[in-house]
């Protein structure tokens, strides 16, 4: 089993392929959704494997409960603005004057990390948070939802990670970034779980584990835009 978060398909599917040519005879399930999903998944008691959020919160509640039995940081990945090129939108307050606005929810990765940049900018931009709120369209529950809004062009203008931003052709991205121009990443980390503290994780989960950090899966990373953590 591994679950990952949405914004990484690309990578955990080369990852996969490479597991199924060395390992063809083992059962392998993808489940790709929002970090707190699997989070709460896990702790219900969903079968254990791999586990890559985009949060290390999801990752420590686990860790509490006995379920991992290691981590590691995995890559970073910055935020952007994107926008349409005839209306294009650099900075959050050009945002909070844009119509059908897009942003991901606040319990999940995504939006917990927008919703702290706007509220960093609203230090220098009184009534941000506000004004913004008044221009969405919807609040998604993982990136792939909301990138899929963006491609369907349902929205002028949304927060996404700047892994998603680039693929989209035809829609501008500037990094989103604080009030000193600092940028704002999301961190991601991969973790092994297992279903009780005295046991210990899968050798399937364990081969998987190192292969999706080893020399090919952190360059295909770099590939995708990320930032592998070294």
């Amino acid at each position: 089993m591994v679950y990952a978060a949405s914004s990484l398909e690309a990578y955990v599917n080369r990852v996969c392929d490479r597991y199924r040519e060395q390992y063809p005879k083992r059962d392998l399930r993808i489940i790709l959704q929002g970090s707190q999903q699997s989070r709460v998944q896990l702790e219900r008691g969903a079968p254990p494997g791999v586990f890559i959020s985009a949060s290390k919160v999801h990752i420590d509640s686990l860790t509490d409960l006995g379920l991992i039995e290691s981590s590691e940081a995995l890559a970073d990945n910055q935020l952007s603005i994107v926008s349409r090129p005839s209306s294009p939108v650099e900075t959050l307050n050009q945002l909070a004057n844009t119509p059908r606005v897009g942003l991901a929810d606040p319990r999940v990765p995504l939006g917990e990390i927008t919703w702290k940049s706007i509220r960093q900018n609203e230090q220098n931009i009184p009534g941000l948070s506000n004004r913004i709120k008044q221009r969405l369209l919807s609040l998604e529950l993982n990136a792939r939802a909301l990138s899929a809004r963006v491609f369907r062009q349902e929205v002028n203008a949304a927060i996404l990670y700047y892994t998603d931003a680039i693929r989209l052709e035809e829609w501008v991205h500037t990094p989103l970034t604080n009030p000193q121009g600092d940028p704002f990443l999301a961190h991601y980390f991969i973790a092994l779980t297992r279903e009780h503290s005295s046991l210990t994780a899968s050798g399937e989960a364990r081969d998987w584990f190192r292969i999706a950090q080893d020399h090919s899966s952190k360059n295909h990373l770099k590939e995708l835009g990320f930032h592998p953590t070294r």
